[in-house]
């Protein structure tokens, strides 16, 4: 068994998820807000975390998912984060945080996918749009086969 741990606001970070647990199988993807409050022990043989960047950090959401979370220490951690330019700091704050808790990240990746934050700029769309969206897939594709691996 695999757990993912998602949080996403508009699908991108969701698209991320459906991709990598249909690809490993034996595979649940779980809501971090459906969990919010509640003392989490992640189980299975991979434990994914995937959120999305908000101004160049990791959600407040996140932040609290992780103040809850427990994982076996058997299981292989990893990070995939998105965002519409560079992660910046959103990466190493989750490591801080597992690190705290005594949890080994043992792989981070991060993957370009559509800004969809108007008031910075407009979404891409058209052309663009599909250019975004293909090279974040075939960038999915190399982290999938490095989680499987």
């Amino acid at each position: 068994m695999n757990s993912l741990y998602v949080y996403s606001g508009t699908g991108n970070t969701l698209h991320i998820a459906d991709r990598i647990s249909q690809s490993l199988g034996d595979c649940r993807v779980i809501n971090m807000a459906s969990v919010m409050g509640k003392k989490i022990k992640a189980e299975g043989e991979r434990v994914g975390i995937l959120y999305p960047v908000h101004a160049i950090g990791a959600p407040g959401v996140v932040h609290r998912f992780l103040s809850n979370l427990t994982v076996e220490r058997s299981s292989w951690v990893f990070l995939v984060v998105d965002s519409a330019g560079m992660p910046l700091g959103a990466e190493a704050q989750c490591q801080r945080i597992l690190a705290q808790k005594g949890i080994e990240l043992r792989a981070s990746f991060s993957v370009k996918m559509p800004g969809n934050y108007p008031p910075l700029r407009n979404p891409p769309s058209g052309k663009a749009l599909e250019r975004i969206l293909s090279r974040g897939d075939r960038k999915l594709d190399g982290i999938i086969d490095r989680i499987k691996g």
